[in-house]
């Protein structure tokens, strides 16, 4: 339920406020920037990661301060500024990873990886994301495996371009499809529908409307009507063109 989470998040950052407590501002804007960028607002997503740097700085919390500049750096992946991404989390994670922190490293190096791809440094795009893979497995982080899995399989489809038999565009769409099965097997939803968008538009390339249409319908299935994301909007308007 994307409203709820969306008011719960505000909610966080209203009790923050009226708390007066820098830190736990800091804390609220930092997870606000991870949401939004998760849900694909990057604009709003280096909006409040830009608010938690200024006041981590103000007040000398170095932790949120290397949080929220990673965080900033995954938006300005998204909206398309590789080499200020690739300064930001490029620049900060080495040293976020030596100060003993573990925890969201997977979503940082997913991020890292968007900007080494954003710049065109794909085989640096590919063996980021393996690295975050592997880092999952060795440490238990799970959550992100779907998203990781989705990128991979997306990157090595366009490096095959129109080559459908050859290896990459199959590894490619191994890994869509895994990421498919992990985001189904946790329940998360918008994770699928980006596999399946992904898988989908693998299929429709090479000329597979017909494998292509049912695995956006199984994925949009548990949405309601109303289009309230852009990736159910994306994956509505693909099915629409492919089953026409």
């Amino acid at each position: 339920d994307r409203a709820a989470a969306a008011e719960q998040m505000q909610d966080a950052i209203a009790t923050a406020e009226a708390l007066e407590r820098p830190f736990d501002l800091a804390f609220a804007y930092t997870w606000a920037a991870m949401f939004e960028s998760q849900d694909r607002n990057f604009a709003g997503a280096a909006e409040h990661a830009g608010r938690a740097m200024e006041i981590s700085q103000r007040h000398g919390f170095d932790g949120w301060l290397a949080a929220g500049a990673m965080q900033l750096g995954v938006a300005q992946a998204g909206l398309g500024d590789a080499p200020q991404a690739l300064a930001l989390v490029g620049g900060t994670l080495p040293a976020w990873q030596a100060s003993g922190a573990e925890l969201n490293i997977v979503f940082f190096l997913g991020g890292l990886a968007e900007a080494h791809h954003a710049a065109g440094h794909n085989e640096q795009a590919l063996e980021t994301v393996d690295r975050a893979i592997a880092h999952a497995e060795q440490h238990g982080e799970h959550w992100y495996d779907a998203e990781l899995y989705r990128r991979r399989g997306e990157w090595r489809v366009q490096q095959a371009g129109a080559a459908s038999a050859n290896a990459g565009a199959a590894e490619g769409e191994a890994d869509l499809r895994r990421a498919i099965e992990i985001a189904r097997e946790q329940g998360a939803r918008r994770f699928e529908l980006r596999a399946a968008l992904g898988l989908a538009h693998a299929l429709a390339a090479v000329g597979d409307r017909a494998g292509a249409v049912p695995v956006l319908r199984e994925a949009l299935q548990p949405f309601p009507t109303a289009t309230d994301n852009i990736d159910q909007r994306e994956a509505a308007a693909l099915l629409a063109e492919l089953a026409a």
